[in-house]
């Protein structure tokens, strides 16, 4: 894998189809959005379809798969196969992150299979975020500013979440749980970045 040198400003962030969580995929859409980023969120249980009808439609600079249920390496295996099939389609820059297996430390032996089956980049939870970040040019720290507001995803009919549809949550407050949660992470984040870079002017 060689780090992007074409400036990637467009984005498609989207999980696989069979993983249910949204607040990873807000996660993204706001450190994406916060480098000055344009991200179409297409949320949680997105038919492999969907996904490459919307690549399609949006052209995007890169399409962003997070998964964090532990089958990213089967669903994600399968999706880019579909994806490279298409003539249009096969050079588009696609990655995938997240949780790619259940087995650990051991999920690392996914990275390979993933990366011959056609991803341009594969990060493994452990270590991902940052070399997400170098992977796409991002490692630059942005100019301190208030988070950008996520956008709700798409709404694809059929991939709401099963989780909140068998507990009865509704759109709205799943969208206000998620949007939440996310922000929480994502703040969490910054805080340990501007840690990391206090404590790197303290040891120059």
């Amino acid at each position: 894998m060689t780090n992007i040198v074409r400036p990637a400003r467009k984005f498609i962030v989207s999980s696989v189809s069979s993983d249910a969580h949204m607040w990873n995929l807000v996660f993204l859409q706001l450190l994406l959005e916060e480098h000055g980023g344009e991200v179409r969120n297409l949320g949680a249980c997105v038919p492999d379809q969907v996904i490459i009808d919307e690549c399609r439609k949006a052209r995007p600079d890169v399409l962003v798969l997070s998964t964090v249920n532990g089958h990213g390496h089967i669903d994600g295996l399968r999706l880019i196969k579909k994806i490279r099939s298409e003539p249009d389609l096969k050079d588009l820059r696609v990655v995938i992150g997240g949780k790619l297996g259940v087995r650990g430390a051991e999920n690392v032996q996914f990275i390979e299979g993933l990366a011959e089956g056609g991803f341009d980049g594969v990060f493994e939870s452990e270590g991902g975020l940052r070399n997400f970040q170098e992977f796409l040019g991002l490692s630059g720290r942005p100019a301190p500013r208030a988070l950008p507001r996520p956008r709700p995803p798409v709404r694809v009919p059929g991939t709401e979440a099963p989780a909140a549809r068998e507990a009865g949550e509704d759109r709205e407050a799943m969208g206000v749980r998620v949007a939440r949660e996310a922000r929480e992470a994502y703040e969490a984040h910054k805080a340990r970045e501007a840690h990391e870079d206090r404590m790197a002017e303290a040891l120059a």
